[in-house]
């Protein structure tokens, strides 16, 4: 008998980096949304634990929170800022869905076009370092952060509490 190599058994999810797809109208990246087992998203390998509870996946461009082995919150980084990027953070690889279409978030430059892509924010939050564009549906909370000069920096999903 021939043994061969058995590859681990994932859990549903891409295998690539390159077929993450964070979905704005399930609120789900690669499938797994707020509050599933962040083991469904082990096909990203192991991530930086950065601080209590967050990870960080630099290749990728993605932060998660989790709590109790599950995933509270993530964040897909378009642009780094610059200390993220000085710290190996790289632009998002994987597709953003928005109203059932792919769409490019980087030719977003100013909250206008914001607003325009997404609609009406609930709330804006000014910030030292740009602003923020909080969108609600639901339990799930939504932003839209631009850095200073108005571009789109990230864009994170949490349950609202």
């Amino acid at each position: 008998m021939v043994r061969t190599k058995r590859r681990p058994a994932t859990a549903a999810g891409p295998e690539a980096a390159s077929e993450l797809v964070l979905d704005l109208d399930t609120f789900r990246l690669a499938g797994v949304g707020c509050g599933d087992p962040v083991s469904r998203l082990r096909f990203l390998g192991p991530g930086c634990a950065c601080a209590a509870g967050v990870w960080e996946y630099p290749a990728h461009g993605l932060t998660l929170a989790v709590g109790r082995r599950r995933v509270l919150a993530f964040r897909v980084h378009v642009r780094p800022r610059s200390a993220d990027a000085a710290a190996g953070v790289q632009p998002f690889a994987g597709v953003i869905r928005f109203r059932g279409s792919a769409f490019d978030p980087r030719p977003i430059a100013c909250e206008d076009d914001v607003i325009d892509q997404f609609g009406i924010p609930v709330v804006v939050r000014g910030l030292a370092d740009g602003c923020t564009l909080e969108y609600a549906a639901g339990r799930v909370v939504w932003e839209a952060v631009l850095s200073a000069d108005g571009r789109l920096a990230s864009v994170g999903v949490t349950h609202s509490r």
